[in-house]
């Protein structure tokens, strides 16, 4: 009956670190999406503009 308990704690903690491991990969494929999504978007906000002359109202 010892036995049993140890291999079940042990059953439990590999499968506490493969839960880990897999929340920790897709936080980390998130991260990464979300590093792209913003060099692209501070690529695109890069260069040379003119200036708008166009005036927006507050009041409508």
């Amino acid at each position: 009956m010892f036995k049993y308990a140890t291999d079940k704690k042990a059953l439990v903690t590999v499968a506490g670190i493969y839960s880990f491991y897999l929340a920790k990969t897709s936080v980390d494929k998130r991260r990464y999406e979300t590093m792209k999504v913003r060099e692209r978007m501070r690529q695109a906000n890069s260069g040379e503009y003119e200036p708008s002359y166009r005036k927006f109202s507050t009041s409508s």
